[in-house]
């Protein structure tokens, strides 16, 4: 049974049964299933958002559906498997963990209890990434190349080809299936995932991560775009690309002997990515970088000396 089935099992029968429609061969290429408050479920699927005809006819009855407020509180209950008591210390940092392994982050507006410390006040979202094992033999250029010295790297490939996991290898968050890993030292990462802390401060999660001042981060931020106001937000009342800037501000004032990069511009606009390019550029440093980037001007703009393609078994 794919991944995918077992992900949509975790959800209440109402929406599991539908989901469950889908043909084995659409379900393979799922790689996100996202559900929104008034809103029909939303895919990603072979790097592509697509809305559930899109995916495959056989979800055509939850083209119309619109999550109400109570069907995202059962969402919530069923994922937790009846018992959100349990999950409250996860349900404070924006996810819960599913019983196959699976993580479901949530998004919504959370408020600061002095007794309870942080509750979700309204569910407005739920991510559920599908993970899948994959075995992805390394390129030997890329094996020969991690081996050696090199200042910039651009990692492209299909989507599941193990450009993430391969990040996630070298920061120590992910096992290889075979051979070792070692050398490695301190690595600063921007992922995909913005992963703050989402009640305190943007500074804050800066100087927290990167051991410098708050300070320094403040003005890290306004070299970045933030308007002075922004800078008094928490992490959880940020948007999408504000949050991004924080992540990236946060990995480039963090030492270390490497950084890796994943899709680290994504989503931001033409005016945002120059600023926030030009304060990579600068922080840099020299330090080993590994890029993995869907969009050529990132590599042309951090000068990337070695292209490495990476493919999926056939």
């Amino acid at each position: 049974m794919d991944e995918y089935y077992q992900v949509v099992q975790a959800l209440p029968q109402w929406l599991a049964r539908p989901l469950g429609q889908l043909p084995s061969e659409d379900a393979e290429t799922v790689h996100e299933l996202r559900l929104r408050l008034g809103c029909a479920p939303q895919f990603t699927a072979q790097g592509c958002s697509c809305t559930p005809t899109q995916l495959a006819p056989e979800l055509n009855a939850l083209q119309t559906m619109q999550l109400t407020p109570l069907q995202m509180e059962e969402i919530l209950f069923t994922l937790c498997g009846g018992s959100v008591h349990t999950h409250q210390t996860e349900i404070a940092q924006g996810y819960v963990t599913l019983e196959n392994g699976c993580r479901a982050g949530l998004g919504g507006r959370f408020l600061q209890n002095p007794e309870q410390g942080t509750v979700l006040q309204e569910l407005t979202s739920v991510n559920l990434r599908i993970a899948r094992e994959k075995t992805v033999p390394l390129p030997q250029e890329l094996t020969a190349a991690l081996r050696g010295h090199f200042i910039g790297m651009l990692l492209v490939g299909e989507p599941g080809s193990g450009k993430t996991t391969l990040l996630r290898i070298l920061m120590g968050l992910e096992e290889p299936t075979s051979g070792i890993v070692q050398g490695v030292g301190r690595v600063a990462a921007v992922f995909q995932e913005d992963r703050l802390l989402p009640y305190l401060t943007a500074a804050k999660n800066i100087s927290v991560a990167a051991g410098c001042t708050e300070t320094a981060a403040e003005k890290a931020l306004l070299q970045v775009g933030f308007d002075p106001e922004d800078l008094k937000k928490n992490a959880v009342q940020l948007s999408g690309g504000m949050a991004r800037r924080v992540s990236i501000v946060r990995a480039m004032l963090t030492s270390g002997d490497a950084v890796l990069l994943d899709e680290p511009f994504k989503g931001l606009d033409d005016l945002t990515r120059e600023k926030v390019m030009q304060f990579v550029k600068e922080n840099l440093k020299n330090r080993t970088t590994i890029l993995v980037t869907h969009d050529p001007r990132d590599a042309k703009d951090l000068k990337a000396v070695k292209i490495i393609e990476m493919e999926t078994e056939k």
